[in-house]
C-alpha cells in the first residue's frame, strides 16, 4: 500500500498529464520491449540449459518454462529470490538436484557480477561525461565505481575458493549453523561449489556466462528504446548513469514485491539529481513495469499450463492405452 501511494505521489509532483504523453509516445514499442524481454530470457535459460543439461533427460523447454515462470514468482514476492529456488525444483524433476542448483546459482552469480561491473565503469563515466554535476557528487560517483569493482574482485574470489561452503563455514562461527548440520551439508556443498568455480564442465561455464552477458546486453538495448520512445535524447554520460543507477535500483526495488513505489520514486530522485527531466524518469519506471506486470501474468500462465499438462498426460496416455488394448 505504500508503495502504491508512493507511485501517486510521485506521478502526481511530476504532472499526471506529462507523465500520461510520455506513455503514449511509446505506442508499439512496448511490443519491441516485451518481445526483448522474451529474448533475454531464452538466452538466460540457455544459460541454465549449457550447464544443467545432461544426456537427453533435459529439455530446453522445461528449462525455458522454470526461467519464465521463476522470474515471474521473483518479479510478486520481496527479495526477489524465491523463483531462484523455483526454477531449481523444476529442473530437479530432470537432472540431479545438485545439477539444478549449481546451474541456477551459477547463472545468479554471473548476472549479480555483470551488473557490479557496470556499476564499476559507468559511475566513473558518468563523471567523466556529465560535466555539470558537483565535484561532490563526482567524488561520490568515483568512490562508488571503485567499490562495485572491489565487490566484484571479492565475489569472483570467493566463488573460486568454494562459496557455499565458506558461506556455512561463516554460519557455523557465527552460530548460525550447527556443525553437525555443517557436516551433514558438506559433501553436497563442495560438490555444488565444484560445478560453479570450474571443476566440472568449465565448457558450459563459458557458455552459460556468455548467454548471461548477451541478456544483460538486450535489457540495456531495451532501457535505450524506452528512452528514445518517449523523446528523449540521451547522451554517453547519461546513459551510464541510468544504466549503472538502474542496478541498485532494481536491487532496492527487490525488496517490496514488483518494486512498487521504489523505482518510481528512485528513477525521479535520480533524474533529478542529474539536471533531467524528472518526468522521462518516472515514465520510464512505469513503462517497464507494464512490461514486468506482462511478463509476470505470461511467466505464471505458462508455469500452471506446464504443470497442468504434466499432471494430465500420464493419465491421458493411460487413457489411450486402455482403449488401445481393448
Amino acid at each position: 500500500m505504500v508503495g502504491v501511494v508512493a507511485i501517486g505521489l510521485t506521478a502526481w509532483s511530476v504532472g499526471l498529464a506529462n507523465v500520461a504523453h510520455h506513455l503514449r509516445s511509446i505506442g508499439w514499442w512496448f511490443a519491441l520491449t516485451l518481445g526483448l524481454d522474451v529474448v533475454a530470457t531464452a538466452f538466460d535459460a540457455g544459460a541454465i540449459f549449457a550447464l544443467a543439461r545432461h544426456g537427453p533427460g533435459l529439455s530446453f523447454g522445461r528449462v525455458l518454462v522454470a526461467q519464465m515462470g521463476g522470474r515471474a514468482v521473483n518479479a510478486v514476492t520481496p527479495g526477489g529470490a524465491l523463483g531462484e529456488a523455483v526454477k531449481a525444483s523444476v529442473l530437479a524433476e530432470s537432472v540431479s538436484a545438485n545439477r539444478a542448483v549449481a546451474a541456477v546459482v551459477y547463472c545468479g552469480l554471473v548476472s549479480v557480477i555483470v551488473s557490479l561491473s557496470m556499476v564499476a565503469l559507468g559511475a566513473p563515466l558518468t563523471g567523466v561525461f556529465l560535466t555539470a554535476l558537483p565535484d561532490a557528487l563526482r567524488v561520490v560517483l568515483v568512490v562508488g565505481g571503485v567499490l562495485a569493482a572491489g565487490a566484484t574482485i571479492g565475489l569472483t574470489v570467493l566463488v573460486s575458493r568454494g562459496m557455499l561452503s565458506s558461506i556455512a563455514d561463516l554460519g557455523v562461527k557465527v552460530r548460525l549453523i550447527s556443525g553437525k548440520r555443517r557436516e551433514r551439508w558438506k559433501r553436497r556443498l563442495e560438490d555444488i561449489d565444484q560445478r560453479l568455480h570450474g571443476t566440472r564442465g568449465s565448457g558450459a561455464r563459458r557458455i552459460a556466462a556468455g548467454c548471461v552477458m548477451v541478456s544483460k546486453a538486450i535489457g540495456w538495448v531495451s532501457l535505450y528504446v524506452i528512452l528514445r520512445a518517449v523523446g528523449y535524447d540521451v547522451t554517453i554520460g547519461m546513459l551510464a548513469a541510468i544504466l549503472s543507477a538502474s542496478v541498485i535500483l532494481s536491487w532496492m526495488s527487490a525488496i517490496v514485491p514488483m518494486g512498487l513505489g521504489v523505482a518510481e520514486t528512485g528513477n525521479y530522485a535520480l533524474f533529478s539529481a542529474l539536471d533531467a527531466p524528472a518526468t522521462v524518469g518516472v515514465a520510464l519506471a512505469l513503462a517497464r513495469r507494464v512490461n514486468q506486470i506482462v511478463f509476470a501474468a505470461v511467466g505464471f500462465t505458462v508455469l500452471g499450463l506446464w504443470r497442468l499438462w504434466h499432471e494430465a498426460a500420464p493419465k491421458l496416455k493411460q487413457r489411450l492405452a486402455r482403449r488401445r488394448s481393448g
